[in-house]
């Protein structure tokens, strides 16, 4: 079978192990059961001080280590310390412009043999150990918009969003050193037949770890690629089957409008035995599961409106799949950490509310969240994976 890949050229050793998961057709429409493949669930509320110190409105970026949950705050500047019971411990990388202090945050990883935080800004990544003092600050000639650790100073990057792509320094993905060195880069995310280069750029950018690596993925292009300390790979390929049109506005950074029947991926993750994504489909999400052995596709659609469910948290937690465990809050993932064979998930305080009075998604809220309040912090799920 031979597959388009707009416009991206592998050799024929990267196709054999590429998987495709067509989301436009060839899928079963079933409840898919991802509780089979979970042993525990592990609900961490984080602690509101009295003197709100620890006062957190949502999440842009968490990190879950064997002993911390460091979070980073959409709002607030600086990273958020707790302990795996949700025990708020220190706040550190504080905002500010003296050594150790940050301005912008946009990811965190962490090196949990040498207990080390990785901070990143657009141009810059800071290094912490888990005790909040200061090691040091790399700064960098790319703009990314996540950068995470693969292992030993080596990170994964995808470039920076609503830039165009001919700016100087502009990159669509790769493998870097942390002093700077180049294992691999990615940039051709251009097609200048249907968008002009200087409007082209990166919009929608993901990326999840996936075991040795990080899951990576782009608007504009329907493969989503496995970037390790060998470089980078195609991983999955979405059939989704998008027109031209839709094609031409994902490229262009001038243009936000989703057409109708054209699917957009939101985000995705892996276990052992499954790879899930969530894409949004004429003003639905759709969900839909690739399993690993039969290679088959299912998919559901979720009853909650994505439309609404946004403005409680950008992340729309509260759409996943059934969760017949404890029968409380759907499960997805937003975090995959393979070395703990756990993926995590987390919630804000309104999204809580929300899924309390909306009793076909969920039948019963965990224990945890039963004196949750508009102006409680954040709920962090731990599931572990069998």
């Amino acid at each position: 079978m031979i597959l388009f890949l707009n416009a991206c050229q592998y050799n024929s050793s990267e196709l054999s192990d590429l998987i495709v998961v067509n989301l436009r057709d060839g899928y079963v429409d079933s409840e898919i059961n991802i509780s089979k493949e979970i042993s525990k669930i592990e609900y961490v509320p984080l602690e509101l001080t009295d003197d709100n110190e620890s006062m957190i409105a949502s999440i842009l970026d968490c990190c879950v280590t064997n002993e911390y949950v460091f979070i980073v705050s959409s709002k607030q500047g600086g990273v958020f310390q707790f302990n795996r019971q949700g025990r708020f411990v220190r706040k550190f990388a504080k905002t500010g412009n003296g050594p150790g202090e940050t301005q912008q945050i946009l990811s965190v990883s962490a090196d949990e043999n040498k207990s080390l935080l990785y901070v990143s800004e657009l141009f810059s990544t800071s290094v912490y150990r888990f005790d909040g003092s200061f090691v040091k600050k790399v700064v960098s000639s790319r703009g990314f918009s996540y950068q995470y650790l693969i292992k030993d100073d080596l990170m994964a990057e995808i470039g920076a969003e609503y830039v165009p792509i001919n700016v100087p320094g502009m990159f669509g993905m790769g493998v870097f050193s942390l002093n700077g060195d180049t294992i691999e880069i990615k940039n051709d995310f251009i097609d200048s037949t249907l968008t002009p280069v200087e409007e082209t750029g990166l919009k929608s950018v993901y990326g999840i770890y996936s075991k040795d690596g990080l899951l990576c993925s782009v608007e504009s292009n329907d493969t989503i690629f496995f970037l390790s300390s060998s470089g980078i790979k195609p991983m999955y390929f979405l059939k989704m089957d998008n027109s031209k049109e839709s094609k031409s506005n994902s490229l262009s950074i001038n243009n936000q409008e989703l057409l109708p029947n054209s699917f957009s991926i939101f985000d995705y993750f892996e276990t052992h035995q499954s790879f899930y994504v969530r894409a949004i489909f004429n003003n639905k999400m759709y969900l839909f599961q690739y399993d690993k052995s039969t290679k088959k596709t299912s998919r559901e659609i979720s009853e909650t409106d994505p439309n609404e469910l946004v403005t409680y948290n950008r992340t729309m937690a509260g759409i996943g799949l059934r969760n017949v465990i404890d029968n409380g809050l759907p499960i997805w993932a937003r975090k995959s950490y393979p070395a703990q064979n756990i993926i995590v998930q987390y919630y804000t305080a309104s999204e809580i509310l929300y899924l309390k009075d909306n009793k076909t998604v969920v039948k019963e809220l965990p224990s945890v969240c039963k004196d949750m309040n508009e102006n409680s912090n954040p709920l962090v799920v731990i599931y572990h994976l069998k």
